[in-house]
């Protein structure tokens, strides 16, 4: 089944999440590998999300030079890093464990009293990392937002202008766990500065919502549109029932 518009998007469907997370943390791992044979280091963008922490966790028991590896974020809330909502909590207790623990973070939360002086730190930070990044993973929300690209979101509009040149943005307030909440997401072109994007997605909600996106054009209310119809990169969409 293909259910996807596009000469540069692939769609695979399993019977299940665990398959699926099996297949993805293989590809990765391969991925990952090849290129620090290729040039001595690898990137990798991590997402947030319900369905990965069991994927985190197997790609951390990998044989990989994880020292030779940079990781960031495709997306965080601005809350403290050690705050259970936070993305930098989930991947530093997930996929920055056992062999993965060598791995170099640029997270996007920092220290800052202020949403821009972090912009400002993981900003460099991550234009610092070499590019393209080897692998993007993604989720996709029911609302067709990614990373924290939220449709018509304060912000949104200006993180999908890819002539800027700026990697990470401010999104919001919108809503959240908390109530009005912001978000730190990498911009439409840092996503795009990558060797080729994954997107993991679950249920029949999702998927609907992803037919839908595949025939949209217009990234300001879906978002998930500007990835799925470029042509800088290779877009594979992962899709799993849930149980």
């Amino acid at each position: 089944m293909n259910v996807l518009t596009g000469d540069n998007t692939r769609f695979q469907e399993f019977s299940s999440i665990q398959e699926m997370i099996k297949f993805i943390s293989a590809q990765t791992a391969s991925i990952l590998s090849a290129a620090i044979k290729a040039r001595g280091s690898a990137s990798y963008v991590a997402a947030g999300g319900s369905t990965v922490p069991p994927l985190f966790e197997a790609l951390s028991n990998s044989d990989i030079d994880w020292e030779k590896v940079n990781i960031t974020l495709s997306d965080d809330r601005w809350v403290k890093p050690s705050d259970p909502t936070s993305n930098h909590f989930l991947v530093t207790n997930t996929l920055l464990q056992n062999k993965a623990s060598r791995a170099n973070f640029a997270p996007l939360l920092r220290h800052c009293e202020m949403p821009e002086q972090a912009i400002t730190l993981s900003d460099a930070a991550i234009h610092a990392i070499a590019k393209p990044f080897d692998v993007t993973l993604l989720g996709m929300g029911a609302d067709m937002h990614v990373a924290s690209l939220i449709p018509n979101a304060p912000g949104t509009g200006r993180a999908l202008d890819t002539s800027r040149p700026a990697m990470v943005c401010k999104i919001g307030p919108v809503d959240g766990p908390n109530g009005a909440e912001i978000r730190l997401s990498l911009t439409l072109r840092a996503i795009l500065e990558s060797k080729v994007i994954f997107i993991m997605i679950t249920g029949d909600e999702k998927l609907k919502s992803l037919k839908k996106a595949s025939l949209l054009k217009d990234p300001t209310s879906s978002p998930v549109s500007a990835i799925l119809h470029q042509t800088k990169c290779p877009v594979y969409v992962y899709w799993a029932p849930k149980p």
